[in-house]
């Protein structure tokens, strides 16, 4: 369950991108300003706990979800991400002026976009695999042979995108279909604010 939740906010997080990135940037940036400007330290402070807990909160649930998904999660993997993502914050703090922010949450909604698919093909594997889930539990395929999702690169596209050598085939057509839909609708809106 906790997996179809984690999916549902991506999803939700992707769309909110998509419709209110620019609206609420503008609305920070000002409301920062007026803060700054009316010299409200407390209130700087407020807005940046405000921010990074809601942000705490979703990377809690994401963990949750690979958690539960069977993805082995460890210390090492945690610092490099950890490091991964310091690094990632300082080259948009330091190159903000020459990256597009609108191409950064175009693109990173579309990341979300195929991690949220990956979550609700995992969390079709284990619903299937306690037989809440209807349908047949036989592989559609089976490319281990060429990928196995427990070793290796397998191992970070199984915690990162859901990936799953040999999927159900309500696992693969519900990731698909999801894909597919999310993907188009994401194009669409972008293409028309061209």
């Amino acid at each position: 369950a906790i997996m179809l939740v984690a999916c549902c906010i991506l999803t939700y997080m992707a769309v909110w991108m998509h419709k209110r990135a620019k609206a609420e940037t503008d609305h920070a940036k000002a409301q920062l300003q007026s803060l700054i400007t009316a010299g409200n330290v407390i209130g700087i402070a407020m807005l940046a706990i405000v921010s990074v807990l809601r942000e705490g909160i979703e990377t809690a649930l994401f963990l949750s979800a690979l958690a539960y998904g069977g993805t082995k999660l460890s210390i090492t993997g945690g610092l490099v991400g950890l490091a991964l993502g310091i690094g990632l914050v300082w080259l948009l703090i330091s190159g903000t002026r020459r990256v597009p922010l609108h191409l950064f949450f175009r693109y990173s909604s579309l990341l979300l976009i195929v991690i949220a698919a990956g979550l609700l093909g995992s969390a079709v594997n284990t619903l299937q695999g306690v037989g809440v889930f209807p349908g047949p539990t036989a592989p559609l395929f089976d490319i281990s042979s060429v990928l196995a999702d427990n070793s290796g690169v397998g191992i970070f596209l199984r915690g990162l995108f859901g990936y799953n050598s040999s999927p159900t085939p309500p696992q693969f057509g519900l990731w698909a279909a999801y894909l597919v839909v999310a993907v188009i609708v994401w194009w669409r809106g972008y293409a028309r604010k061209a």
